[in-house]
């Protein structure tokens, strides 16, 4: 048999491993060429993680099939040793199972008797990639009694593999941690009532969160080209937002567009945030009047934890309205509208008004649309 080196990057069998970095379907070809390489009728592939569950693989091939694996699940994994065995080995080793047991310690071992020899197998050669921070990755072939046990340069060989394997569940953990925090920012961007745009530099769209998907469906104010370039329905406001998106500013800059739409409709407002230091990607914010406003006091209790007096006031002041002004609208005293100011300060941390308007201004346009 001829050895992997370590510099064989090419090798069928390293690509295939490598191709389970992000999904699951490469895995009955990878380990398919894995058992061809040790002259093997089965092979197997386990990772657990208990911090990212949506990483775990069990996979078999050929003896090892669903139907074996279901029987081994319910009725012999309980009793069978080599998991543990394996377990104890230190990441990077491999062993052949029969020279961890005596001749007569195989034939007597129930799990053996029961399970293994009746799939036409005769012997395991297999290791740990992986074992700790609750993740625990083995990988194994299991040849049957056509070819000779396993040899001390096929234990090495095997060992040479274990590295790249190793490196393949670490991989995979931070493709999973990745996609669930991707998964986490789609899902906070759905939930923000505002319409969220993500461009990248050539102002084309990169993701869209469900209000900014409604509005684009609509049609009357924004739309994609067929490149998916974002642009607006109306020529001149169109011509606008494709200068702002042309803007070689190379530091964050905000720029703010009416959107006209047909007929009586009230027009969109845009605002366009250039982020230099995410790669000239553009963030786009889009007030839309035909979706019903949330109560501003809401969302200002939800944020901030005011009391609904203190809220009602604050919502007031950022339409516009002044303490006397609403004291006398709200049959209140000056006193009252004075302390729930008070309490405004301390919820924010400011002591100036303008301060408060201005927190409680950006809470209500990002969070209240």
């Amino acid at each position: 048999m001829i050895l992997m080196s370590s510099h064989d990057s090419q090798h069928p069998l390293l690509i295939a491993l490598y191709s389970i970095v992000t999904r699951d379907d490469g895995l009955p070809a990878m380990l398919s060429l894995l058992g061809q390489r040790f002259g093997c009728r089965s092979a197997a592939f386990i990772y657990v993680d208990r911090v990212h569950p949506a990483a775990d693989v069990v996979q078999g091939h050929g003896a090892f099939d669903r139907e074996a694996q279901e029987r081994y699940r319910t009725r012999f994994a309980h009793i069978d040793p080599l998991p543990a065995i394996m377990a104890r080995l230190p990441v990077g080793e491999a062993a052949a199972s029969d020279r961890l047991f005596a001749p007569e310690e195989i034939d007597a071992l129930p799990f053996i008797r029961e399970y293994y020899h009746p799939l036409g197998l005769r012997e395991a050669l297999g290791g740990p990639i992986v074992n700790e921070s609750g993740r625990f990755g083995i990988v194994a072939v299991h040849r049957g009694p056509e070819r000779d046990p396993f040899t001390d340069a096929e234990i090495r060989d095997f060992e040479r593999l274990i590295p790249h394997l190793a490196q393949v569940v670490a991989l995979r953990r931070t493709f999973f941690e990745i996609a669930a925090d991707a998964a986490n920012t789609d899902a906070a961007l759905d939930a923000t009532a505002t319409a969220v745009l993500v461009l990248d530099a050539d102002g084309v769209l990169r993701r869209a969160n469900a209000a900014a998907r409604a509005l684009l469906a609509r049609g009357d104010a924004l739309t994609l080209t067929p490149a998916g370039r974002l642009r607006a329905v109306e020529p001149e406001a169109n011509r606008h937002l494709a200068a702002i998106l042309r803007d070689p500013t190379s530091h964050e800059d905000t720029h703010l567009l009416s959107l006209p739409r047909a007929g009586e409709m009230l027009p969109c407002a845009l605002r366009v945030l250039r982020r230099a230091s995410h790669s000239g990607r553009f963030i786009v914010h889009v007030s839309d009047p035909d979706r019903a406003t949330a109560d501003p006091a809401a969302i200002l209790i939800a944020a901030l934890d005011l009391p609904l007096a203190g809220a009602r006031l604050v919502a007031a002041l950022v339409s516009g309205e002044d303490l006397a002004g609403y004291a006398g609208r709200t049959g209140l005293s000056v006193n009252t509208v004075k302390f729930h100011l008070k309490a405004a300060f301390a919820a924010t941390g400011t002591r100036r008004q303008a301060d408060l308007v201005r927190i409680a201004t950006g809470i209500l346009r990002d969070l209240g649309g």
